[in-house]
């Protein structure tokens, strides 16, 4: 894994975010606060079949975090709602590609945490 967190890559999906928008009539709306950089990231997500159809974030983030959402909801696109379950914040590092320092981690992780919430609360997907 690369140690360079503002590689070309992640630039890219911070300047030209994949699925960064909302979601008409979602399955589920979360919402998921930084408290710590003030990262305020809404996520959408709309199942059909048990399955992730459209899915969307929005908010205010950092470059990080919106690079992560945008890696990271690409990922969720087609996953069953067990596959979902399976996810783990390795799988966030994973689409990354980079090394990420302690301080930052809850900024890559913040798409991570809404879907986690979103397994928790959303009644269609509770078991």
């Amino acid at each position: 894994m690369s140690h360079d967190v503002y590689s070309e890559f992640l630039l890219e999906h911070a300047r030209s975010p994949q699925n960064n928008r909302v979601v008409i009539n979602p399955t589920c709306h979360v919402h998921v606060l930084n408290e710590g950089c003030a990262d305020d990231l809404q996520l959408d997500i709309f199942f059909e079949n048990g399955k992730v159809v459209n899915v969307g974030f929005y908010g205010t983030l950092c470059a990080l975090s919106t690079a992560s959402s945008s890696l990271f909801t690409e990922y969720l696109k087609g996953k069953t709602i067990e596959e979902l379950r399976l996810i783990t914040p390795g799988s966030v590092y994973n689409l990354l590609g980079v090394t990420i320092v302690e301080s930052r981690t809850r900024c890559v992780l913040m798409c991570y945490e809404a879907l986690q919430k979103t397994l928790q609360i959303c009644s269609p997907l509770q078991k």
